[in-house]
């Protein structure tokens, strides 16, 4: 019985796959992020088909805020392991501290989504303005002068 021949795939295809750049594939590949399963005769990197999903989830990790420095631990944790539970352990422990992390990113963003609706409130008080908006006019304007604290935003802008 012949064993089966798994796909491998080139950069390109785990690229595309996972809507990001042959760049990303190589870099993380260099972090050690990914591996490589081969290479072709003329020396192409070959990937594992679930190295698309990696890259991906790599790529989502990401965009949510975490480092690639946070996903190497992780990474890292797992791979040098003695045992089983010793990267459970390890993984769990950072994974709690990630948890930590993103309960006080939802903090912070839930606070800022209520100075951003503060700011919407005060401005539609503002929409049948016909002056020109200078740091001059606004500070005279009776809108502006009647809030006791003005959302961060107005103090930004205004």
């Amino acid at each position: 019985m012949k064993a089966e021949k798994k796909a491998l795939l080139q950069i390109g295809t785990v690229a595309k796959g996972a809507a990001t750049t042959i760049r990303t594939v190589r870099y993380y590949l260099q972090l050690g992020l990914i591996s490589e399963a081969d290479r072709s005769p003329g020396g192409f990197y070959l990937f594992d088909t679930d190295a698309v999903d990696r890259v991906r989830y790599i790529c989502h990790l990401r965009e949510l805020g975490l480092s690639l420095g946070d996903i190497q631990k992780l990474i890292d944790i797992r791979r040098h392991s003695p045992v089983g539970a010793t990267a459970s352990r390890g993984l769990r422990a950072r994974l709690e501290l990630q948890i930590r992390a993103i309960e006080q990113k939802i903090a912070d963003f839930r606070q800022l989504k209520q100075e951003i609706a503060a700011a919407v409130q005060v401005l539609r008080q503002c929409a049948d303005c016909d002056r020109k908006p200078d740091p001059s006019v606004c500070a005279a304007c009776p809108v502006l002068h009647s809030l006791d604290d003005p959302p961060t935003p107005m103090k930004v802008v205004f």
